[in-house]
């Protein structure tokens, strides 16, 4: 599952943010051709007419937090983007995840980096009802006329990935229980989880501010429009300003981790003390010698 309600445990943490003052450098512009690819998925339409403030499945900013990726890789860590491939809502189908990653395998080369960004529900097999091992995660992709949820899991994520040997992968997971796809992990990989193996991601933005409004000294907090985990890893640094766009420094994998993690540690104990069901606990499972810059 993912994005649930976060409110009042943003603002009061946000409240008393200190923001270092460095930010994912700005490259130079698609530099590399042909050794950075990257897949970027964000699915918010999901099957039923509800939302999950409904009570149904629909989320609101996971095509958005897609959109966010894809900007940053290009416009920041140089990408080129002819090699970012983009599948947002009823793109985001098992076979066209599966075949966008088998494209680009015949692509990547020794040495070529891979990155793959996912945001929308995953859910381990028990919280869906389906058989499997009580450990097995997937992403719900979008299952067009099925009245049945669709999985991609992750030991097939794996078998996709398999045959990118030499190349460098980063895995991104703006959902929930995304650290369970820890299979993942390995050799020249990262995995960067916005929750625990079974934790509960969440999102905020003008459709949660308007149902409950905030105080006119937080208005700032209702266009955040993002899942909280995309927002401080990819967002906050640069929408804030704090990136130094003459400078040749840039922020790796592991520095972006390490600024947002202690913010959604925050919002998860402040949830608990409030009775909400936040459990955004950021995993990175980091196999790369070194920091890593895509």
């Amino acid at each position: 599952m993912k994005k649930i309600l976060v409110i009042a445990v943003v603002v009061a943490v946000l409240a008393s943010l200190v923001v270092p003052a460095s930010a994912f450098a700005k490259g130079s512009g698609p530099q590399d051709e042909g050794k950075k690819y990257a897949i970027v998925i964000g699915i918010s339409d999901y099957p039923g007419d509800l939302n999950v403030l409904q009570g149904g499945l629909d989320l609101f900013y996971a095509d958005d937090d897609a959109q966010t990726v894809r900007d940053t890789l290009v416009g920041i860590y140089g990408f080129d983007p002819k090699n970012v491939t983009v599948l947002l809502n009823s793109d985001a189908t098992r076979g066209a995840i599966i075949s966008s990653i088998n494209t680009l395998k015949g692509k990547v080369r020794e040495g070529s980096e891979f990155f793959f960004f996912f945001s929308g529900h995953s859910f381990r097999a028990s919280e869906i009802g389906m058989p499997g091992p009580a450990d097995q995660v997937g992403i719900m992709v979008w299952n067009g006329n099925s009245p049945e949820p669709v999985m991609l899991w992750d030991y097939e994520l794996d078998r996709a990935f398999s045959g990118f040997d030499g190349a460098n992968i980063v895995f991104v997971f703006d959902s929930c229980s995304s650290a369970s796809f820890s299979e993942l992990a390995g050799d020249t990989r990262i995995l960067v989880a916005a929750t625990g193996p079974t934790g509960i991601a969440g999102e905020f933005g003008t459709a949660y501010s308007d149902i409950f409004p905030l105080p006119p000294e937080y208005e700032f907090m209702a266009d955040i429009n993002q899942g909280l985990f995309t927002y401080f890893f990819f967002v906050q640094r640069i929408q804030y300003g704090y990136a130094d766009a003459d400078s040749d420094g840039i922020v790796s994998i592991e520095e972006a981790f390490n600024f947002s993690q202690p913010i959604l540690i925050g919002m998860t104990q402040m949830a608990g003390s409030m009775g909400m069901p936040l459990d955004e606990t950021p995993v990175l499972m980091d196999c790369i010698q070194g920091d890593f810059v895509p």
